[in-house]
């Protein structure tokens, strides 16, 4: 993960540069070298990760962390963003994601995008982290986030679900039923009559 956030873009052959000044053998264990960490072992875990699932990984490292830590789960915060790539993507991979044309929330109304949701404690805790297509609407995305989670969070105290206003529509306030949430109302008349 270290490498990820400060090699993003870098090709996988370059991966062992990163632990050029970093004792490997601390992080990893003893007899583990910079040359052990090279494009194949990577590349064979990346591919490993994506059979098993990388949204249910996440979530069961974030479970296991959350039974060992004091973590809050008061507020819960989603959201979702846009992130734009440059090349082709035809993807036949069943259940792989489209990376395709949407609304841009960079404003590259010109590059294909994939829509990164992710949800956070108080704290800035990531809980859940998913991808989706780049077309995909914030309100549904965000209803599917919260979805999810809920369905692996076993929490005895109140949780509230916090999202900006493209959350509030009939269909999810139904969905949620009668689950504690927080967002800003645009048109309250609308779905709830006075």
């Amino acid at each position: 993960m270290i490498n990820g956030l400060g090699f993003v873009g870098q090709r996988l052959y370059l991966f062992p540069d990163f632990f050029k000044n970093i004792s490997t053998e601390r992080l990893f264990g003893e007899g583990v070298t910079k040359e052990d960490l090279n494009q194949y072992a990577i590349g064979e875990t990346l591919d490993r990760i994506f059979e098993y699932g990388p949204t249910k990984l996440f979530m069961d490292i974030v479970l296991h962390v959350m039974n060992r830590l004091p973590i809050s789960c008061h507020l819960l915060h989603t959201d979702t963003t846009s992130v734009s790539v440059y090349g082709d993507y035809e993807s036949e991979e069943e259940g792989a994601i489209d990376i395709t044309f949407g609304v841009p929330k960079n404003g590259r109304w010109d590059l294909k995008q994939f829509v990164l949701s992710l949800i956070v404690n108080q704290q800035g805790i990531p809980f859940f982290m998913n991808t989706h297509s780049g077309n995909a609407l914030d309100k549904i995305t965000i209803m599917e986030t919260i979805k999810s989670l809920k369905s692996s969070l076993t929490h005895e105290n109140k949780v509230y679900y916090v999202a900006d206003n493209s959350f509030y529509t009939e269909d999810n306030m139904k969905k949620m039923g009668k689950t504690f949430w927080i967002s800003r109302v645009t048109s309250f008349n609308r779905f709830f009559p006075l």
